[in-house]
């Protein structure tokens, strides 16, 4: 039985999810700037962003965490201007901003407030060098003006509003093929798997639907991966399959189970068999194939139920009313034909 190529595999998706664009940082950290000072420069090493990542190379869809920061040691006020770019790479959101949670560090003589941007986690969909592109946020920097003579501020001097992008540097990822596949078993993804199978009811009448479910766990990329193939037995209608998925993206790699329910019909009575699915994995940790496996769904279709005649036994107090409906189902409709018929003479009668 042939299953829409739709439903075998799931495509490969490229998700590039636009966040915090109303989102906005606020600090008060009072800066001072003389009037020939370089704001641009200044500010560099005031407002930044870092990146970091928990691996720079990595197999073809095999997990990588990125985590986006933002350093403030200045009086500003910010919001989103541009999302990071994920272009090459599936993506989950696994952490997104909280711009009312910081961490103080610091660094020198300078005391910064560390924003959480978000997290995400990235799995490479081809190889060759992968950027992940640059965030970037719009910030308005405040600096008081010190007074040419004292070197002091002074209250009749306004503050200099200085306008500055803050943005990440690109991060480039080696996204390595994976080796080649020794195994015969059909290839179905990148991560750690388990499949099983399994039926609703193990013994059904003919031509009443029953559900046979495939149900993956573990943890991987589960954008790339492929529903095993199935192997039909001959009497077994198959239709097209819904697929239902719980994943936790904060997990490394994300981690869950995807379970796709195929609704069949068998028309014809007798033991119906699904064999084993056996199917092969790619292990990014381990660095090898595995296969991992089934056991065989096997069930019984009995004859079709057919619906015995239901016979309703008049009692006692309702036998008059049994007759009555008897006689008024032949009595009535010979009433009508005669009242017609008396009607119809009368009409001519009056014509003549």
């Amino acid at each position: 039985m042939n299953i829409p190529a739709l439903f075998k595999a799931i495509p490969y998706l490229i998700i590039i999810v636009p966040i915090l664009s109303l989102s906005s940082y606020a600090q008060e950290n009072e800066k001072f700037a003389g009037e020939r000072e370089d704001l641009e420069l200044k500010t560099r090493k005031l407002v930044f962003i870092n990146v970091q990542v928990n691996k720079r190379e990595a197999f073809v869809g095999e997990s990588i965490v990125a985590t986006y920061k933002l350093y403030v040691g200045a009086d500003i006020t910010g919001k989103m201007a541009k999302a990071p770019s994920y272009k090459g790479f599936a993506s989950y959101d696994m952490k997104l901003a909280d711009n009312e949670s910081y961490e103080v560090v610091t660094s020198g003589n300078q005391i910064f407030r560390v924003y959480h941007i978000k997290s995400v986690q990235v799995f490479g969909l081809r190889p060759g060098i992968q950027r992940l592109e640059p965030i970037e946020i719009d910030t308005d920097v405040r600096y008081k003006k010190i007074r040419k003579d004292k070197g002091q501020t002074s209250p009749f001097i306004a503050d200099t509003i200085f306008p500055f992008v803050a943005k990440s540097k690109p991060v480039e990822i080696l996204v390595k093929p994976l080796p080649a596949n020794p195994r015969n078993e059909q290839f179905i993804g990148v991560g750690s798997f388990s499949v099983r199978a399994s039926i609703t009811r193990p013994e059904i009448p003919a031509y009443e639907a029953d559900t046979l479910a495939i149900t993956i766990s573990g943890g991987g990329n589960w954008h790339e991966l492929i529903n095993p193939v199935l192997d039909w037995p001959d009497g077994l209608e198959v239709f097209e399959p819904s697929i239902v998925e719980d994943l936790e993206a904060a997990e490394v790699p994300v981690s869950g189970q995807r379970t796709i329910l195929y609704p069949i019909v068998a028309s014809r009575p007798g033991k119906y068999r699904v064999p084993a699915i056996s199917s092969t994995v790619f292990n990014p940790q381990k660095g090898n194939y595995h296969t991992i496996q089934s056991l065989p769904v096997v069930w019984t279709v009995t004859e079709p139920e057919t619906r015995k005649p239901v016979v309703t036994e008049a009692h006692n107090g309702n036998v008059l009313t049994g007759i009555f409906s008897k006689i008024a189902v032949i009595f009535f409709p010979v009433a009508a034909i005669a009242l017609l018929i008396v009607l119809l003479g009368k009409k001519q009668k009056d014509e003549n």
